[in-house]
């Protein structure tokens, strides 16, 4: 009998302790995201951290991401990945690592997720040519009334002139807008930024609103084509 207890008690033990060597060799697994929402169109990085147990140092061990959203850019097969957000405006990413290498009893998967909220892109409210002097006010007042509901943000004029219009016109437009808009309907002037576009078929006017982060719009001038040279006829001289 007491032969039967001691063997008993003696499979117990070892299989404690095999057990309890198992949980020791198996890592703390965890995924860290960027706590704060990623714009859309920027890269979000997925880093697995492994703490803790033998069996990193003692093991091989392999790294496979699965994602629930968008593109892994780069770092499959690696404890870091990179994931593309190009369509994911307004959504969530999750990923999730699964480990290769590790005991039966150790803990294989973990996962995390980041939120990705819309760019903030510049917004053409208006693309204008030539207009009578009541209809360019009437513009302008509208375009007073959009920045008016977006105070955060900062009205850009573009001028273009025509191929044959004065090289200064687009400036003398601007300057005029820019006039009109302060001390007629008292706006910020610090709101408001004007560029030269450059030259277009015909001349144009473009009114953008670039909300606080957004890049600025930048000008579409005509391609302007150089006109071929040709070389003059070099005249044959007389014999006098």
């Amino acid at each position: 009998m007491r032969y039967v207890l001691r063997s008993i008690f003696f499979c117990l033990c070892s299989t404690a302790l095999f057990t309890t060597g198992a949980a020791a060799q198996c890592p703390a697994l965890s995924i860290s995201a960027p706590s704060d929402e990623v714009i859309a169109g920027e890269s979000v990085t997925f880093n697995a951290n492994i703490v803790s147990g033998d069996s990193k140092s003692a093991m091989t061990l392999s790294f496979n991401w699965s994602i629930s959203a968008g593109t892994i850019s780069s770092g499959q097969g690696s404890s870091v990945i990179t994931v593309d957000t190009a369509d994911l405006a307004g959504k969530s990413v999750t990923a999730t690592l699964e480990i290769g290498g590790l005991p039966a009893a150790c803990a294989r998967t973990a996962s995390a997720t980041a939120s990705v909220k819309p760019s903030v892109v510049a917004v053409k409210i208006d693309d204008f040519g030539s207009v009578n002097e009541e209809l360019e006010w009437a513009k302008l007042d509208n375009f007073v009334i959009v920045l008016n509901n977006e105070p955060n943000a900062e009205g850009y004029i573009i001028s273009y002139r025509g191929p044959k219009s004065p090289a200064g016109e687009a400036k003398a437009v601007n300057k005029r807008y820019i006039k009109y808009l302060v001390e007629m309907r008292s706006f910020d002037a610090n709101r408001l930024k004007t560029i030269d576009g450059g030259i277009r078929q015909m001349p144009s006017r473009e009114f953008w609103i670039v909300p606080m982060g957004a890049k600025p719009p930048k000008p579409s001038p005509m391609a302007v084509t150089p006109k071929p040279v040709t070389p003059k006829k070099l005249g044959s001289k007389k014999n006098t």
